[in-house]
């Protein structure tokens, strides 16, 4: 406002005024900080730098330049993707072909595993009954031993009896002993 003014002259002549700076005209200079993290900054800007320029595949273009763009043929492009989609139908035929064999090896597997399980089954049931008439067979043996021992101090206990009684009544020994 003050230089407005000042450029009005007294006299009602008008000096040409200055025109206003526009945002875009003014420049801001600062001092550099040379810090750690302004070099690790020009470092990072060095390793950018170091990158090759490479170009776009396509050129970025305004709509209106659409139609100078290179169009992509579609008739290969359908061809390889035709070819890649029978590909991949063969190998999903090849990987459900593979998988039906497996599920019948699998299936093949259970079954003798069943039958493997069902015979040990059965052998274990035959070893339990044959440990079951071992184990009588064993009792048997020690019920007879003790019918031994008691049937050998009967026969003691009866010469002692019957060297007890006058001799005209004891027994022969060869009756009872045998």
């Amino acid at each position: 406002m003050g230089q407005e003014q000042s450029n009005i002259s007294t006299d009602g002549s008008s000096v040409k005024k200055k025109e206003k700076a526009k945002l875009e005209d003014i420049i801001v200079v600062s001092k550099v900080d040379l810090t750690d993290g302004h070099n690790r900054i020009d470092d990072d800007l060095n390793n950018l730098k170091k990158i090759k320029f490479t170009k776009p595949v396509l050129n970025l273009v305004n709509t209106l330049d659409y139609s100078k763009l290179p169009h992509i043929v579609s008739g290969p492009l359908t061809e390889v993707v035709l070819r890649y989609q029978l590909h991949l139908t063969e190998c999903a035929e090849a990987v459900a072909f593979d998988q039906n064999s497996i599920s019948v090896l699998i299936k093949e597997v259970e079954v003798k595993i069943l039958e493997l399980y069902k015979s040990t089954l059965n052998q274990q049931r035959y070893m339990e009954k044959a440990i079951e008439q071992i184990e009588n067979v064993n009792e048997i043996t020690k019920v007879l031993a003790k019918v031994e021992i008691n049937l050998t101090n009967s026969k003691k206990q009866f010469k002692m009896l019957n060297n007890l009684l006058p001799v005209e009544e004891q027994i022969i020994d060869s009756e009872f002993l045998n």
